[in-house]
């Protein structure tokens, strides 16, 4: 895993946070390494590509789900338009909004895979546009292996999979690999794969994880920072706040900087 931007690929890192696990912790991890790093100083894009829309822009950007959809990530995904980035109330922090009608073309009643590039390609090709005035980018994407967590996963460079170590875990570690098999043939340049344990709720058993269980892939490996299971992440989500900010000395607000220090050197 790399731990500076100097081990990436020339220019701003891409971190796209994927999951097939439901309740994994992935746009809670997404939006605290976002406001983290950006509380830190950093200039942060994140780009939500969840069609849920419940989750990253409507916590991030509270009037987002008065957005029409040509003002969301639409623009981009199907009118050939610019990203339409929006400043957030955290400084150093924008925002590309997802809207529910991303999901309702034809185009996204099928996988695409390798064979047809430029619809995995999409995202890419904005945020090659603009990503030189940023110092991180983010994407959140859906928990499920669609068109539009493929076309994340293609401009990532890299990609942090949160799971809950379960009995079910090694199942979706098959699914996603998948997925980045055939992103990484249209984007080598994905060559960091960082598997984040997320301790669910406060009656879990915390065992250590096999890595064993994990995919054999290139540039894979389990983090050593973990998220235990803390009732500031919920309270902060509820007050539209990031953990940071609601409880800074929380155990999940310690832990997300631990994994922040852990990912990248200043």
């Amino acid at each position: 895993m790399a731990k500076d931007k100097s081990t990436f690929p020339r220019g701003t890192p891409v971190i796209a946070l994927a999951s097939l696990q439901g309740g994994s912790g992935k746009t809670t991890t997404a939006i605290s390494l976002a406001a983290g790093l950006a509380r830190k100083g950093k200039k942060v894009l994140f780009v939500d590509i969840d069609p849920l829309a419940i989750g990253s822009s409507s916590f991030l950007l509270p009037q987002s789900p008065q957005f029409r959809k040509e003002e969301s990530i639409y623009a981009a995904l199907y009118n050939g338009k610019p990203l339409p980035i929006y400043p957030t109330g955290l400084a150093n922090l924008s925002l590309v909004p997802s809207h529910p009608g991303i999901v309702s073309d034809e185009q996204l009643t099928h996988t695409p895979d390798s064979d047809h590039p430029e619809q995995l390609l999409k995202i890419k090709s904005e945020l090659d546009k603009i990503k030189q005035h940023y110092d991180f980018v983010f994407i959140d994407t859906p928990s499920v292996l669609d068109w539009l967590t493929l076309n994340a996963l293609a401009a990532a460079d890299m990609v942090i999979v949160p799971f809950i170590p379960s009995y079910s875990a090694p199942s979706t570690f098959t699914l996603m690999s998948e997925g980045i098999k055939t992103a990484k043939q249209i984007n080598p340049n994905l060559a960091a794969i960082g598997y984040l344990a997320v301790t669910s709720n406060s009656s879990a058993i915390v065992q250590p994880f096999d890595q064993k269980l994990l995919p054999r892939s290139a540039g894979a490996r389990l983090l050593t920072t973990s998220i235990p299971f803390d009732d500031a992440i919920n309270e902060a989500n509820f007050s539209h706040k990031d953990v940071f900010k609601f409880r800074p000395n929380s155990k999940a607000a310690r832990a997300y900087l631990g994994l922040i220090n852990e990912l990248f050197t200043f």
